[in-house]
């Protein structure tokens, strides 16, 4: 807790704002500031979409505000079964589940498709979800370096020739970095020695492809992944977590027994309703927002290249600024809201020690000029921090 502690006593403690408007371009806090949003994950722009507003609306009228049951009891509307379908034909037969969150969803599938016999191979800088669901199953658990196949590749090997199941976990993209895995290489090294891969791309999901089936899509690797987990939080403007396998089996073992489906209430009508409505405008207009974010995105990351900042290896609209110590990230967050931009600050444990940034969030609804001023306040400050500590 040392770095929130300074943070605080420097008056640069800007986690947890009060929030008094919905997600988009501009975000009202409690205290009446009106920043520009680049904090967000609402990458096609969804989130204050009146259309999924409307949906929402229709179906909390029709179904109320929660179905107050689990889904293989009495929570299970023709919502459910029209969003899992609907899942189902987007990414070509593979079969889907509706979880309250991606991220609950990982801590009960994980442990229900790996026991403690087996191994998993884990990429060193996985989601939290990823490492969370792997401990819950006792297998065994080894970590590759950060996209390294050659490093997967060795690890692999060890267990080529043992009768037991193993598994390689990864994001698709990664969540503080921006940057992908190497899917067509990790699938097939999977193939090559027997395991199964599976790949939570929560921030691919409707930000990647040609349809918005994420990073498998765009790799070409899409029907060749066993297990892929996505989510309706980020690109796709609701909230939910889904699970996708062609593999019958598992789906029915998840579907039947698996506590975070089975035991957890199902998610609210409304949230089913404009999780639909998304997918809708995902089909009609998502290859469009997809090209305008990928077009800002790497105007961002031009400008603030040009300008000497440190963006890692982005490849997405997640885009890192790193400044390595947490207490100056903290101090150009706060100077950075005073001059109207609120963004995420990542400082230990959220990041590896010496590796603090801040993490750009672009999406459909910024704009040209919004980046323009973004960086231009950025480099002031830290022009001022430089000149002050010379």
């Amino acid at each position: 807790m040392k770095h929130f502690d300074n943070l605080s006593s420097e008056g640069n403690y800007t986690y947890f704002p009060v929030v008094s408007s919905a997600c988009d371009r501009e975000i009202l806090l409690e205290d009446g500031k009106k920043l520009v949003n680049f904090a967000s994950c609402d990458y096609l722009g969804l989130a204050n979409d009146s259309r999924l507003k409307d949906a929402a609306k229709e179906a909390i009228n029709k179904f109320g505000t929660n179905i107050s049951g689990a889904v293989g009891l009495s929570g299970y509307t023709y919502l459910h079964r029209n969003f899992e379908s609907s899942l189902t034909l987007m990414f070509k037969g593979y079969n889907a589940l509706m979880f309250t969150t991606s991220f609950l969803g990982n801590l009960g599938v994980i442990p229900m498709i790996v026991q403690q016999k087996d191994v998993i191979i884990l990429d060193k800088l996985s989601h939290s979800c990823l490492i969370q669901g792997a401990l819950l199953s006792k297998a065994t658990i080894r970590v590759y370096r950060h996209n390294d196949m050659d490093h997967l590749e060795e690890i692999l090997n060890e267990y080529k020739d043992k009768n037991i199941k193993k598994i390689v976990l990864t994001d698709g993209v990664f969540s503080t970095d921006g940057d992908i895995a190497p899917l067509v290489t990790l699938v097939s090294l999977c193939k090559r020695y027997n395991a199964l891969s599976y790949i939570d791309d929560a921030h691919g999901v409707g930000t990647l492809g040609v349809n918005g089936c994420g990073l498998v899509e765009q790799s070409g690797v899409l029907g060749e992944v066993d297990f892929i987990f996505g989510t309706m939080s980020k690109a796709f403007g609701s909230t939910g977590g889904f699970f996708l396998t062609k593999n019958s089996s598992y789906h029915n073992i998840i579907r039947h027994i698996c506590p975070a489906y089975t035991s957890s209430r199902a998610v609210s009508p409304g949230v089913v309703a404009a999780s639909l409505a998304s997918l809708e405008v995902n089909n009609q207009e998502g290859n469009m927002r997809r090209k305008t974010v990928n077009m800002l995105s790497k105007l961002m990351v031009s400008e603030l290249q040009d300008k000497g900042f440190d963006t890692l290896y982005t490849e997405t609209p997640i885009i890192p600024i790193v400044f390595k110590n947490p207490n100056i990230t903290g101090h150009i967050t706060k100077k950075l809201i005073d001059n109207g931009f609120l963004v995420a600050p990542f400082i230990p444990p959220y990041v590896e020690n010496n590796k603090a940034r801040l993490r750009i969030g672009v999406t459909y609804n910024h704009t040209v000029q919004d980046i323009m001023s973004f960086v231009h306040s950025l480099s002031e400050i830290v022009k001022t921090i430089k000149s002050q500590n010379e």
